[in-house]
């Protein structure tokens, strides 16, 4: 049984099930700007971090040949001169790496190069794939 509220007690909490407290016309323009800001930022970061990258790959596809010889294809992107090296590994069906082979991509050769490499393998792979690339260094000519 409720109580009628005198004047001198306040009102009871109003029960709206939990809900977040409306925002008033301001703290939505302050949030909504505050939010567009954090986001500039956050884009703003990762273009600087693109570019400072002086190499990057894609994955293109892979070939078994047989049990004992794999090829990858991949693209390498050099953003600056010089030279990268990039391991290619294939994996057999456990995920053991079963061969493993170094690339040399000379940004002489074009800032965008196809890669395609053979990969000696212990016994049969069913992937091959680009473990990473590493900008080694600048053109000695």
């Amino acid at each position: 049984m409720s109580t009628p509220s005198s004047p001198d007690q306040p009102a009871a909490p109003r029960n709206d099930g939990g809900a977040l407290p409306h925002l008033s016309r301001r703290a939505w323009i302050w949030s909504i700007a505050g939010l567009a800001a954090l986001i500039a930022a956050v884009s703003a970061y990762a273009v600087v971090a693109a570019q400072a990258q002086k190499v990057l790959f894609q994955d293109v596809g892979y070939s078994v040949v047989d049990e004992h010889l794999t090829t990858a294809t991949f693209d390498v992107f050099l953003y600056a001169d010089g030279v990268a090296t990039c391991t290619v590994r294939a994996l057999n069906e456990a995920y053991a790496e079963v061969g493993v082979v170094t690339v040399d991509v000379d940004s002489a050769d074009g800032a965008e190069q196809r890669m395609d490499t053979s990969i000696a393998t212990t016994e049969k792979a069913v992937t091959a794939s680009v473990l990473g690339c590493t900008f080694v260094s600048a053109d000695a000519g």
